[in-house]
């Protein structure tokens, strides 16, 4: 009877550490998502209105946008990565590498990510000559090492900073930011079951860019994936380059 109830003590504890562990990632992005949220808290709500956790229909399914901030002086969609380690990449890398002492983490270029974001966000309001600006943000305890040209990738500390310096000509009145942000709102999805079948999504999405060979269809463009050369050695790239920049470490 003792040695039974050992056996289902261990089964439950390495039960429980496995489920820690898979949501781990899930709940470091939370936790990043409420630091930022608290960040632009701050900002002055007479010309700053913001929205966290902005889950939005697309051609491919649903998107989430972890802040969006309508302003006077346009719309600010943010993209939030709570990461810790060295960050490697470019704007036209399809990935970007997490680096610590002995691992490496792959994940997708969120310049990218916030570009689909916009572009979708765009669909949905129509409204033209309102500015869209793209932020990424990183957490404090990365080490960005990027190749950067024009895109906005900043560390929390500095979210306001750049916000404001990009702040400079005003293009919608209050009342206007109020509709807007309220257009906003309505198209949101609050219901749970959605929420969850999005990140499902998510996950099989990268569980079958990781899974690509070359010879296989490039999922950017329709393409076919060859192995390439580059100063950082071999990788899978499209073979309709340069008008496709799709690429997948090997």
């Amino acid at each position: 009877m003792g040695m039974s109830i050992g056996i289902i003590v261990i089964f439950i504890y390495i039960v429980v550490c496995i489920e820690r562990r898979r949501s781990a990632p899930k709940r470091k992005g939370k936790h990043g998502e409420e630091r930022v949220a608290h960040i632009l808290s701050s900002l002055d709500p007479e010309y700053y209105m913001v929205l966290n956790n902005i889950l939005l229909k697309s051609p491919n399914g649903t998107t989430q946008i972890d802040h969006v901030v309508v302003s006077q002086y346009g719309i600010f969609v943010i993209e939030v990565k709570n990461y810790s380690g060295w960050i490697y990449g470019s704007e036209r890398d399809h990935q970007w590498t997490e680096t610590f002492k002995t691992t490496k983490h792959h994940f997708m270029n969120p310049i990218h990510q916030n570009y689909g974001h916009i572009k979708n966000l765009e669909a949905l309001i129509g409204k033209e000559g309102i500015p869209f600006y793209s932020i990424i943000t990183f957490s404090n305890n990365a080490t960005l090492k990027l190749n950067l040209q024009h895109e906005h990738v900043v560390y929390f500390f500095n979210l306001l900073s750049t916000i404001q310096a990009l702040s400079t000509q005003p293009v919608l009145t209050h009342v206007q930011m109020l509709h807007l942000t309220l257009e906003i709102k309505s198209y949101n999805i609050d219901q749970e079951e959605t929420r969850n079948e999005h990140i499902t999504n998510i996950q099989n999405r990268k569980a079958a860019i990781n899974g690509l060979q070359p010879g296989d269809i490039c999922p950017k463009c329709g393409g076919r994936l060859v192995v390439r050369t580059g100063k950082h050695g071999k990788f899978i790239g499209c073979d309709h380059y340069p008008q496709c920049h799709f690429t997948k470490n090997l």
